[in-house]
């Protein structure tokens, strides 16, 4: 939603572009990108939305000429019975909404009866991480883990040799950078303490702050003189700056929202080649080093930092590897597996 970063010239542009859903295709696959509308926990607003998504959909059908179309979705398409003529429906379960129901502004019982009966509608649950799989099972619906991916459709952007941008260019090593969203769900006394050990480098901070994020939470930081803030780039901008860094940071804290979240940074900065630090956030475990160097407790960040920055580059194929063999395109033959 273009709105939740305030209103200026950005959102206008974003939100002209969300009445252009377009439908995109690359390598046989078609990636539509549908437009729903602001205020999704407004009762109207979701039931105008899920008719307004349900007719994007049928156009997209049509126009592939899809024999059986299959629907993955994260969000409830469907109120009451779904569709008879449907051929498979493949629910995706990316968080554990309901641990961050009061972040969502949701009510956490009608939360729960929703996702529950959404799941029962589905003919196969797919989780992004290990961990909501297990905890899907606690609950008594089975589902299997098909990760994140990495779009390869912006693999060339990381191949220029240009120079790192010229805004950096004076900034000391090791550049140890957080590229996203600057919210609530970071550790910001973990990054000082990071910000600290390695006073004579720089801690980037490159993305939008959260209009929620209270001034206080960012004090810290902002009086050490070696943290830089930039504003956040445009998507294909960002591989320029994430290949030159020293070290990619997920500094996340230790909360149940990120017991079972999966950053979707992550498949970039694994193509970047920069080794790679993070916490709080579990399902980091599931890329043990050298794909990255994780703790568990945001205290321990520091000394992930530093095992990455010992380690260097020495894996940067490893890395890269193992996101060209992870890319959505195989996401996409997965759910034609499950939907065949």
């Amino acid at each position: 939603m273009p709105l939740r970063d305030g209103v200026r010239l950005e959102t206008v542009r974003s939100a002209l572009a969300c009445l252009r859903p377009s439908l995109d295709s690359r390598d046989g696959i078609s990636l539509g990108r549908p437009t729903a509308l602001p205020w999704p926990t407004k009762r109207r607003s979701q039931q105008l939305s899920a008719s307004l998504l349900r007719v994007q959909v049928d156009q997209w059908v049509r126009r592939l000429n899809f024999v059986c179309p299959t629907v993955v979705t994260a969000r409830p398409l469907f109120r009451g019975e779904a569709p008879a003529e449907r051929q498979a429906l493949v629910y995706l379960v990316k968080d554990w909404l309901q641990s961050g129901a009061d972040m969502l502004g949701l009510d956490p019982g009608r939360l729960r009866a929703d996702e529950y009966r959404s799941w029962s509608e589905a003919d196969h649950i797919l989780a992004t991480s290990e961990a909501l799989r297990a905890r899907l099972e606690q609950t008594g619906f089975p589902s299997t883990v098909m990760r994140h991916g990495f779009d390869s459709g912006v693999a060339t952007l990381y191949e220029s040799d240009a120079p790192p941008p010229p805004d950096w260019a004076c900034l000391p090593r090791p550049w140890l950078c957080y590229a996203g969203r600057v919210d609530g769900r970071l550790d910001f006394e973990a990054l000082r303490v990071v910000a600290d050990r390695w006073a004579g480098g720089t801690l980037i901070l490159l993305g939008p702050i959260s209009p929620r994020l209270a001034p206080s939470a960012l004090a810290a930081l902002r009086a050490r003189s070696n943290v830089r803030f930039f504003p956040r780039v445009q998507r294909e901008d960002l591989p320029a700056r994430l290949k030159h860094c020293d070290c990619l940071l997920m500094p996340y804290e230790d909360s149940e929202w990120l017991l079972y979240g999966s950053p979707l940074k992550l498949w970039d900065y694994l193509y970047a080649g920069p080794p790679i630090a993070g916490s709080g956030c579990t399902a980091l475990v599931e890329y043990p080093p050298p794909l990255v160097y994780f703790s568990l407790r945001p205290s321990g960040l520091a000394n992930a930092v530093a095992s990455a920055l010992a380690a260097g580059r020495s894996h940067a194929h490893l890395r890269r590897t193992y996101a060209t063999e992870n890319t959505w395109e195989h996401r996409a033959q997965q759910v034609l597996a499950f939907a065949g």
